[in-house]
Parts: structure tokens; sequence; C-alpha cells
């Protein structure tokens, strides 16, 4: 970082100014016209449909976790989520949350109740366990 700073230190307003305007923003990655919906959500179908390939793959991942559960191996059990397929459904998902106009309102109740659900079950826990504990006196 340091040679870094050395590098830039001695150069003038003209050779910043250079620079600032050399990157114009004609990227050849974005000469490509942007996609239309429909084919967006054709694209987005065939990624979310699971085939033969998205069951094998999902199993191996999932045995490849038990392994990596069984060793105690964290780095295996990565290994298991880097292999599983489910990035398709769930860029699907999202933008099938997106699309929706209601989704937003969907998305605030799921989470809503997910959150009481979850109060409820830790609460539950919580009463369970003072229950069992003698007080100490």
């Amino acid at each position: 970082m340091l040679l870094l700073i050395k590098k830039f230190r001695g150069w003038s307003k003209q050779q910043f100014a250079w620079l600032w305007e050399s990157n114009s923003g004609d990227w050849p990655w974005l000469a490509e016209k942007p996609m239309q919906i429909a084919g967006l959500n054709r694209s987005l179908w065939r990624g979310a449909v699971p085939s033969i390939s998205f069951y094998v793959l999902l199993s191996l991942s999932g045995i490849i976790a038990t392994l990596g559960l069984l060793a105690n191996s964290a780095a295996t059990i990565i290994g298991a989520m880097i292999v599983a397929p489910l990035m398709g459904p769930i860029i699907a998902i999202a933008y099938s949350m997106n699309l929706i106009t209601s989704a937003r309102s969907f998305t605030f109740c799921g989470t809503c109740s997910v959150l009481s659900c979850n109060k409820v079950l830790s609460c539950s826990r919580v009463i369970k366990t003072l229950k069992r504990a003698p007080i100490s006196q």
C-alpha cells in the first residue's frame, strides 16, 4: 500500500485528470443489449426447474456435508455448500418476489411470522429450562 502511495505522490494534477478522463465508461462487456423481460423469465425458469443433474449434485452435496460433519471439518462442509446447486432456485425466488407488486407486503408478513415463531419457541425453551433448574438459595 505504501508503495502505491509513493507512486502516486509524484503525479501532477494533469496526470490525475488524464487518468480520470481515460475511464470513459466505454467498457466492451457492457456493449450487450439488455435482455427482454420474457427472455429473462425463461432463463430464470430454466435455472430453477430441477433436473437429474440437480438431484445428483444435491445428493452429492448432502453426502459431502454429512462426511464433513462426521469428520468435524469446516472446510469439507463449505465444500458441500459450494457443490450444492441452489443458486438457480434462490435467484428465481428473489426475482419472483421482486416481480410481484405485493411481494413487499408478503415478505414483511413472512418475516414477521418467522420472527414471532422464533420468539415463541425461544421463550418456551427458556421457560422449560427454568422449570428444570433448581432455585439456589
